[in-house]
């Protein structure tokens, strides 16, 4: 089980996808997995994200027929492990250093003092 799941939903995403997925895989904290949702893609987003998840364990790729954002994300939930979850979009980047260390001594905090 991850620290941090982030799912990353997609839909012909093949000029932007590479650099959501680049912007996760370089956070410094290590504990996360990236689960790409790949919604029927009809480019090359499916085999993009398949390289990824061939060299980073990290990485795993669902497809399926397109269904729309809304029932992709949805049917995401099912495959996550992580105590947290971060939604991603391909479109999106995560900032340098956003998932650290000291991110998840915050996270730790508020739950052991019940901050809401």
């Amino acid at each position: 089980m991850a620290y941090f799941s982030i799912m990353l939903p997609v839909y012909n995403g093949e000029d932007l996808v590479s650099r959501a997925i680049e912007s996760v895989l370089r956070q410094p904290f290590k504990d996360i997995e990236l689960l790409i949702l790949n919604d029927g893609s009809t480019d090359s987003t499916f085999a993009i994200c398949n390289e990824y998840q061939k060299v980073d364990s990290r990485v795993k790729v669902i497809t399926h027929k397109n269904v729309g954002l809304g029932k992709n994300r949805n049917d995401g939930f099912n495959y996550l492990t992580g105590k947290w979850t971060i939604f991603l979009d391909h479109d999106d980047l995560i900032l340098d250093n956003s998932i650290t260390q000291e991110l998840v001594d915050f996270l730790e905090d508020a739950v052991k003092y019940e901050v809401d």
